[in-house]
């Protein structure tokens, strides 16, 4: 009888565990949704944009010198994986391609379609992002000082930023950023409009 209390004790602990387990789960993702919300609000406001949402995925909209501006994120589901996207209409009248990403294992596997990996003469971002492009003097010139630093402070949050026709796109492969962060994403692509309108 002793024995089948030590069991049926154990199993009510393995059982409280686990909805103690699931309770926080459920509380996290319900704090990073209430999160989410207020810092797209935020951004709403500060962007001067609109806000659209269609399903799972949250669009805001908004002009930057006259580029139409589309910021996404996806909490992830069955379908697709997670994201936080930023793409912006650009000036590309040399039909530039550029591919940026930081250095992993096993990220340079694989080839880009025209392009080739490129050093832009900065031995720090050199070592820690791989950067293609269809142009070998490019890269160099769109990322200045301001654009590394941007993304070297996104490093953590794996951006990959992709230039193809007259489209610009920094996507990132998570759902839960701070207002910071997200600012700091935003910023980014900023930078990279009006450096492709500089040179």
């Amino acid at each position: 009888m002793i024995t089948d209390l030590i069991y049926y004790l154990i199993g009510f602990i393995i059982v409280l565990v686990l909805v103690i387990f699931f309770l926080l789960v459920w509380f996290s993702e319900k704090r990073i949704k209430k999160n989410f919300e207020i810092i797209y609000n935020n951004l709403a406001l500060k962007r001067k944009g609109t806000l659209i949402k269609k399903i799972n995925t949250t669009f805001l909209e908004f002009t930057y010198e006259n580029s139409p501006i589309e910021l996404a994120t996806h909490p992830g589901d069955r379908d697709l994986p997670s994201f936080i996207r930023v793409s912006a209409t650009v000036q590309n009248p040399q039909n530039h391609q550029l591919k940026i990403s930081p250095k992993m294992f096993g990220s340079n596997i694989g080839k880009d379609h025209g392009m080739k990996n490129i050093s832009i003469g900065n031995v720090d971002f050199d070592t820690k992002f791989i950067v293609k492009c269809n142009n070998e003097l490019f890269p160099a010139s769109l990322l200045n000082s301001q654009i590394q630093n941007n993304l070297f402070s996104l490093r953590k949050k794996y951006p990959t930023t992709t230039l193809y026709s007259n489209q610009l796109i920094i996507n990132i492969p998570d759902y839960n950023m701070t207002s910071e962060e997200y600012d700091l994403l935003i910023d980014t692509a900023l930078l990279f409009i009006d450096r492709l309108k500089a040179i």
